[in-house]
C-alpha cells in the first residue's frame, strides 16, 4: 500500500511539473507573440521580398525601394535567339510633367495589408501565438498584386524586338485598269506570318512580377497561317471584275429637312477596298472598312451628330438650363457596308438606285425636363489647384477639359468616370499635343495636362464628402499638384487613357452639378459640386510628408531622332512618401476616415543625346 501511494505522489509531482512548465512555456510564447504586435508575422515574404518582422510602414518602404529600382532598370526579356534585351517599364515625359507613365503598377498597400493578416487569429491569442511561432519553420509567400497595361507593354516589347515578327497575309486581289478601261483582276498569294505568343508571355510576366522575380522573361513566337489561300480567291476573280466594271456606285442620305446628299464611289476606290472574307467553310466578297474609311468619313462628316447631355449653370442659388438635352445619330458603318456589299456583289445588273446609308440613334446620358425640380440648392464642396508655369499647349488642354466638364450633371447613384467625361483625347475634341519621350525618341502625344483636372476633381469630391472609388497618385512629385494648404505633395490624382481613371460615386440621392472654372488671372482651377446637402461634411487633413527620396545619377541615351550632339532632357525628380486622412462626418454624428498613402518615385535626370555620325562610313 505504501508503495502504491509513493508512486502516486511521484506521478502527481511529475504532472504538476509538466503543468508548470506548460504554463511557463505558454506564458513565454504569449509574451513573445506580443512583441509582434504591430509587426508582420515571421517568415512572411511578398514575392521574394522578406517582410516578416517588419512594421507595415517599413515593409511598404522596402517594397517601394525594390520596385522603384526595377521599374527604372526595366525588365529583361529573352528572345528565341537566346539574346536578352531590356524592355522599359515606363515612358518618360519631356515638356509635360504629367508623365512618365508606367506600363505596370504594383499595388504596394494591398500587398502589405495582406501580409499583415497572415497567421493572425482575432480573439484567439494562444492559437495566434503558436501560429506565429510556426513562421520560423514554414515560409509564407504573398503574391504582389500588379496591374499591367498590356497594350502599352506590347508596344514597348515590339520597339525593342523589332524584326522578330512578320505579319500574316491572306490571299487577296490585285486589280489594274487597262488602256481600254477594262479591269484586269489577279490573285495575290497568301503568306504565313510569325507573331509573338502574347498569352504565354503575359502569363510569365505576371508570374515574375507577382513573385518579384528579376530573371529574364521568355518571349516566343509562333507561325500564323493565313485563313484564306489563293485557291479560295480564284473563283471570285470574275465577280470582282464584273463589280468594278459596273462602277461608279453611290450612297444617298436624306436629312431631316428632306435634303438629299449623294456620295459617289469610284471603281478605283472599290478596287482598293474589295477583299475576300471567310465565313465558316466558305469565302465571300466584302469591303474592308479600314480601306473604305475615306468614303465613310465623308459621309460621317455630314451624318454624325453627337448626343448632347443636359448642362446647367448656377444663378443666384438656382439652376438655370442653358443647354437642353438632345438626341444624336451616328453612321452605322457596319450595316452600311453590308447594304453596299449586297447591292454590289449579290446583283448582276448595274444598280439603278444609290445605297441608302444606315444610321444609329444615340440618346443622351442626361435628360432633364424641368431644371427647377432637380433639388440642386447648395454648394457641396470645392477643390482648387494651380497650374502657374505650364507650357502653352498644356494650358490650352486644361482649358478644353474645363469646357467639357463645366455644367455636367452627375445622376444620383452614378459612378462618375473622369476619363469618360473627357474622352476622346484627340484633336477633334479640342486637345493639343505635348512632347513626350518614348523609348529613345521624342514624339508628340495629345492631351497632356489633364492630370491638373484629375487633381482638382479629387479635392472637390473629398470636400463634398463623396465616396472615392478609384484614385492613383502620380509617379513623380509635380509642383503643379502640391496641396494648397501646406505645399506638400500627396493630394493629387492622375488620369491617363485607358487607365488609371479617377472615379467617385454620387450617393446624395439627387443630381450633382459640376461647375468647372478656370481663373486665368491667378492660374487657378476651381471646381465646385452643387447639389442638395444631407448634412454631411467632407474634408481632408493637410498632407504629411514622411520623407524625401534622393535621385540617382544622370542617365544618357543615344538616339538617331536628334542631330549629333543635340540634347533633350527630362529634369530630375526627387521622390517622396506622403499621406493624409480623408474624413466624412455624417449628420448623425458618425464619422468615416480613410488614409491615402502616396509614394512618388525618385527619377534621375534623363537626357536623349543625338547619336554622332559613324566616322568609318
Amino acid at each position: 500500500m505504501h508503495f502504491f501511494f509513493g508512486h502516486r505522489r511521484f506521478f502527481l509531482w511529475i504532472l504538476a511539473g509538466i503543468l508548470v512548465f506548460s504554463a511557463l512555456g505558454t506564458g513565454v510564447v504569449l509574451a513573445w507573440a506580443q512583441t509582434y504586435d504591430g509587426r508582420i508575422s515571421p517568415g512572411v515574404f511578398i514575392g521574394s521580398v522578406q517582410v516578416g518582422g517588419l512594421d507595415p510602414e517599413t515593409a511598404r518602404r522596402r517594397l517601394n525601394e525594390t520596385v522603384d529600382a526595377w521599374i527604372l532598370k526595366g525588365m529583361e526579356v529573352t528572345g528565341e535567339d537566346g539574346i536578352s534585351k531590356k524592355v522599359p517599364f515606363l515612358r518618360m515625359g519631356s515638356t509635360d510633367s504629367d508623365v512618365p507613365l508606367e506600363w505596370v503598377s504594383f499595388q504596394t498597400d494591398e500587398a502589405v495589408e495582406t501580409a499583415v493578416r497572415v497567421r493572425r487569429f482575432s480573439g484567439h491569442p494562444l492559437a495566434e501565438a503558436w501560429s506565429l511561432a510556426r513562421g520560423f519553420l514554414q515560409k509564407k509567400r504573398v503574391p504582389f498584386p500588379v496591374y499591367i497595361q498590356e497594350n502599352r507593354l506590347q508596344e514597348a516589347v515590339r520597339s525593342v524586338f523589332v524584326n522578330e515578327e512578320r505579319s500574316v497575309r491572306d490571299a487577296a486581289f490585285l486589280s489594274e485598269r487597262g488602256p481600254d478601261g477594262s479591269w484586269d483582276v489577279r490573285s495575290v498569294p497568301s503568306e504565313s506570318g510569325r507573331v509573338f505568343e502574347w498569352d504565354s508571355f503575359f502569363v510569365s510576366v505576371r508570374q515574375h512580377l507577382a513573385t518579384v522575380d528579376f530573371s529574364s522573361v521568355p518571349l516566343r513566337t509562333a507561325v500564323q497561317k493565313p485563313s484564306i489561300e489563293e485557291e479560295d480567291v480564284i473563283p471570285l476573280l470574275t465577280k470582282v471584275r464584273q463589280a468594278l466594271s459596273r462602277a461608279p456606285y453611290a450612297f444617298q442620305w436624306t436629312g431631316e429637312d428632306g435634303t438629299e446628299t449623294v456620295w459617289n464611289v469610284s471603281a478605283e476606290a472599290m478596287a482598293k477596298a474589295v477583299i475576300p472574307v471567310r465565313l465558316g467553310k466558305s469565302v465571300f466578297l466584302t469591303i474592308d472598312a479600314e480601306k473604305f474609311k475615306g468614303s465613310l468619313d465623308e459621309i460621317a462628316f455630314v451624318v454624325d451628330r453627337p448626343a448632347v447631355n443636359a448642362r446647367f449653370r448656377m444663378e443666384e442659388g438656382r439652376v438655370v438650363e442653358f443647354i437642353s438635352s438632345q438626341g444624336g445619330q451616328v453612321l452605322d458603318r457596319e450595316q452600311t457596308i453590308k447594304a453596299f456589299v449586297a447591292l454590289v456583289f449579290e446583283t448582276e445588273a448595274r444598280p439603278v438606285t444609290p445605297v441608302a446609308i444606315v444610321v444609329q440613334k444615340v440618346e443622351p446620358d442626361v435628360t432633364v425636363e424641368d431644371a427647377n425640380d432637380l433639388g440642386i440648392k447648395t454648394a457641396l464642396g470645392t477643390g482648387t489647384s494651380n497650374y502657374r508655369g505650364s507650357p502653352a499647349n498644356r494650358i490650352k488642354n486644361i482649358r478644353n477639359g474645363v469646357r467639357l466638364l463645366n455644367g455636367l450633371l452627375i445622376a444620383p447613384g452614378e459612378t462618375f468616370s473622369l476619363l469618360k467625361a473627357l474622352q476622346p483625347f484627340d484633336a477633334d475634341n479640342g486637345y493639343l499635343p505635348e512632347l513626350v519621350i518614348k523609348g529613345n525618341s521624342i514624339v508628340p502625344e495629345t492631351g497632356g495636362g489633364l492630370c491638373q483636372i484629375g487633381t482638382t476633381t479629387f479635392r472637390a469630391a473629398m470636400n463634398s464628402g463623396l465616396p472615392i472609388e478609384q484614385r492613383q497618385n502620380h509617379s513623380l512629385v509635380v509642383s503643379y499638384y502640391n496641396d494648397p494648404s501646406n505645399g506638400n505633395p500627396g493630394t493629387d490624382a492622375t488620369i491617363y487613357d485607358p487607365s488609371p481613371d479617377f472615379r467617385f460615386v454620387n450617393d446624395t440621392g439627387v443630381p450633382i452639378l459640376f461647375e468647372a472654372l478656370m481663373v486665368e488671372e491667378t492660374s487657378q482651377l476651381r471646381f465646385t459640386f452643387w447639389g442638395m446637402s444631407d448634412g454631411r461634411k467632407g474634408s481632408y487633413t493637410p498632407p504629411e510628408l514622411i520623407r524625401w527620396i534622393p535621385t540617382g545619377p544622370e542617365q544618357r541615351v543615344e538616339t538617331e531622332g536628334l542631330l549629333p550632339g543635340e540634347e533633350k532632357c527630362q529634369a530630375a525628380h526627387p521622390g517622396a512618401d506622403a499621406k493624409f486622412t480623408y474624413v466624412i462626418e455624417r449628420f448623425d454624428g458618425s464619422k468615416e476616415e480613410k488614409v491615402f498613402e502616396s509614394h512618388y518615385r525618385a527619377l534621375p535626370r534623363l537626357c536623349l543625346v543625338g547619336k554622332a555620325a559613324d566616322e568609318s562610313e
